[in-house]
This record gives structure tokens, sequence and C-alpha cells, in this order.
């Protein structure tokens, strides 16, 4: 049986708002093979680098020789949305009394929107993708939402499976995002949480979660969780003030994430608070400097996540011998990741596979699990981590939905950002008289790097 991990962030180059990171863990325990005809081609793409307009042609792990999610679960998942035969299946399925039949495939379509069964005809499938491809500002959160809120549906969290309707907060809280409560502490937080799902619909959201169930429970695939990290400028500002740059506070709480995910898809979780280290320190060596050991604390993997997964998911009992393969989109144009993967597994080695501008791979034994992780370009080609760009993407928007609520509720007539730099001075400017009167510091706003 493999676990696949996949993690990504969304904003990281803002100045206003959260930075965002994102997990998402799955089990494969059947199926797992797809076509010799797709292996063999990812076989060749691992064996050369990609040229630089393919990069998602790279497979991530070498479990993606072997393992594809969007191949077994192509029956209720798309990474193509709005393709012609999506757009069809989806009109029929609406027709009162018929049942959508599959159109006639556009020519050029990929494998994965060819073969997808009659299962698939009964409405449309659940677009994951690059959150990139699925959200432009402006254009509505329906597509991001019906993916995270369906997916979340699926995991028996407080008796809330398949449930499609919630809120921000209780979305916070099931995903672990703001395990120190932070956020509570922030002005535009005080009111009444936003309800979701905002622009999908309900019944939409909910048909798309069954179908993911079924498909997933057809081809021996599990959801084990989704887990998310939100870092508000004052903590951003502090974990870059403590590491140095922003590369690097954006690698530690991503690395933090991928041991909670690890260790609770594993059944360690226990021990992995005992385990923390020093962080290491600056040039990807592997030590640490013991002026980092409050930040390191922070991100405890015992603190960052509020309950351990439980020893039975699904019916399928927790194996500490499963394979875990790790996708990870990289971080900036930095390529060497070994002394924070060490950082964050001390008690395990690791083994350098490769490490280069395309993809840098690395190897390690934890808990009796073998363990791969890919930093790439692209990484959200895997469904795991495109699932986590769409979390991540998704938080972020909800969180800068509530912060511009708050500000053009007290500045009349200043147009909502989305935090990027120009725009977020222009942003700035306007509040400031409002932001003086009510006392807010500006480490509290505003992001310095």
């Amino acid at each position: 049986m493999a676990i696949l991990i996949g993690v990504d962030e969304a904003g990281y180059g803002p100045n206003l708002g959260p930075l965002v990171v994102a997990a998402t863990a799955w089990r494969v325990t059947q199926g797992s093979e797809v076509s010799d005809r797709r292996s063999k081609k990812l076989e060749r793409a691992a064996a050369s680098p990609p040229a630089a307009n393919a990069t998602a042609a790279l497979p991530a792990t070498a479990a993606d020789a072997a393992i594809d999610l969007y191949a077994l679960l192509r029956d209720a998942v798309t990474a193509n949305p709005g393709t012609r035969r999506e757009t069809e299946a989806a009109s029929t399925a609406l027709q009162k009394g018929t049942g959508a039949q599959p159109a006639a495939s556009p020519a050029g379509s990929n494998a994965e929107e060819s073969r997808a069964s009659p299962v698939s005809q009964r409405g449309e499938r659940l677009a994951i993708a690059d959150s990139k491809r699925l959200y432009k500002p402006g254009g509505g959160w329906r597509l991001l939402e019906r993916g995270v809120l369906a997916a979340r549906a699926l995991l028996a969290e407080n008796g809330d499976r398949l449930s499609a309707s919630s809120d921000h907060a209780e979305l916070i809280a099931s995903l672990g995002a703001d395990p120190h409560g932070a956020r509570g502490a922030l002005p535009w937080q005080h009111g009444d949480p936003v309800a979701l799902p905002r622009d999908a619909a309900a019944d939409d959201v909910l048909a798309a979660a069954k179908l993911l169930d079924a498909a997933c429970a057809s081809a021996g695939v599990q959801l084990l969780a989704i887990r998310a990290r939100l870092v508000d400028p004052a903590e951003f500002n502090e974990l870059v003030d403590r590491h140095g740059t922003k590369g690097a506070a954006l690698s530690h709480v991503t690395l933090s994430l991928v041991r909670q995910m690890v260790d609770n898809a594993t059944g360690t979780a226990d021990a992995a608070t005992a385990n923390l280290a020093p962080p290491p320190s600056q040039g990807g060596a592997r030590g640490g400097s013991a002026n980092d050991a409050t930040i390191a604390r922070r991100l405890t993997v015992g603190e960052s996540l509020p309950r351990p997964l439980p020893a039975r998911q699904g019916g399928h009992e927790v194996n500490c011998h499963d394979t875990v393969h790790i996708t990870c989109d990289k971080h900036g144009g930095r390529n060497r990741y070994a002394g924070l993967l060490q950082h964050h597994f001390p008690d395990s080695w690791i083994d350098v596979l490769a490490e280069g501008r395309s993809a840098s791979r690395y190897a390690w034994q934890h808990a009796g699990a073998a363990c791969e992780a890919c930093f790439r370009v692209g990484g959200e080609a895997v469904l795991p981590t495109a699932l986590a760009s769409m979390t991540a993407k998704y938080l972020r928007e909800l969180a800068m939905h509530e912060f511009n609520a708050f500000w053009t509720a007290r500045v009349p007539g200043t147009k909502p950002t989305a935090g990027y730099p120009v725009d977020a001075r222009r942003f700035k400017a306007q509040i400031a008289a409002a932001q003086s009167d009510l006392g807010i510091d500006d480490r509290v706003i505003w992001r310095n790097r």
C-alpha cells in the first residue's frame, strides 16, 4: 500500500493577508497500477529533465510511474474542467428524467478525459487542479469550494461525513489551520463567520462528494486527511526575523506540516514532538542554531494538529509499513532541502537522490515506513498536491474576504485588495487613518517581506 501526500501554498508573495500552506494525504490499497503505456511514458520523463514548457510531465516520485490518482478516480475527478465533454455531461444530467450519455471526446483530448466511465456522466465531475487554473480574481469561488468542500465531506470528523454546509470558522477548525487560536485576536475575525459554500450550491457539493466517495471505494483509494496552516502577518514577520528569509520561513512551515501528515498517516504522531531538534542553520547544513528554539516549538507537530487521525480509517488499519510518497511544489529558487528534512525528521538519515532546478528528491526511513519526497516545479500536476493548492487558495481567499469586508466598512469607497505588493501599498495608504484610530499595529497587518 502507498500513502501519497501533496503539499502546496498560497499567499507567499503578498504583503497583506496570511500565508497558507495545505496538505492532503491519500492511501492507495489496490488498483494502483495504470496502463503500461502511461508507466513507460512517465519512466521516460523521469529519465530526462523536462523542457522548460513541460515541467508538469515530470513524475513527482517513483510512485508516480505506477500510481496516478487522476486515472484511478477518473469516474469522479477531472484535471481539465470546462472541456466540451464535461460541459455536455453536466448539461445532460440536469435534464429531468434522463441520464447523461458519454459524449464524443474532442480531438486532442487526453486519455484521462476520454476514458471516464458512464458513472461520471451522472453529473459534472469534480475539478481538482492547480488553483490558478480554477480561480481568477473576480471569477467566483465555485470550482475551488466545490472541490475543497466535497473532499472535506469524505472525512469522518465530528460526525459530519458527507455534509456539505459549514462556515469559515468550522472549516479552519476541521483543517487544524489555526492551532494557537491566533486568528481570534485579529479585529476582522470578530464578526459572524462566512457561511459556506458561498458560490457553489450545497446540493452540488454533496453530489460531488458522493461521486468522489463512490470512485474512491471502487478504486481502493482513501482520503486520509486534509490539513492546513494559516500564518498571519505577525507570525510571518516573526518567522522571517528568526529564520532570516521568507523562503526559509515557508520551508519550515511546509516541512512541519509534512511531518504532521506522515506521523498521523503512519500512526506515529505521539513520538513526533519529543524528536524535534533545533532548526538547521542557513545554507542547508544538517545542524541548528539555538536561537531558533522558540519558533521551532511553535511549529511542533503536537501543537499544530488538534487531534491525530484515528488508528482506523474507513475500515483500513493504519499500517506503519506503508510507503510514503510526498510531493511539494518547489520553494522559490531553493534546490536543497536535505537540511530542512533532517530537522523535521531528526531520527532518520536523509538520503539525497537528486537536486536540481526542475526537481529535488530525497529518501529516508521513518518509523518503519519508507519515505520519499520530491520538491518539483509544477507539483500541482499530481492530484494530492493539486487539492492542497486548492485548499490553500480557498482559505487565503476566505481570509482576504473577511479582511476586505472589515476595512471597506470603515473606510467607505476603498476598493478591496488581493494583497499583492503594488496594490497593497495603495490599500494600506487608504486605511492608514482608520488603522491609527483603531490602534492596530502595522505588524498585525503588514508582512515586511
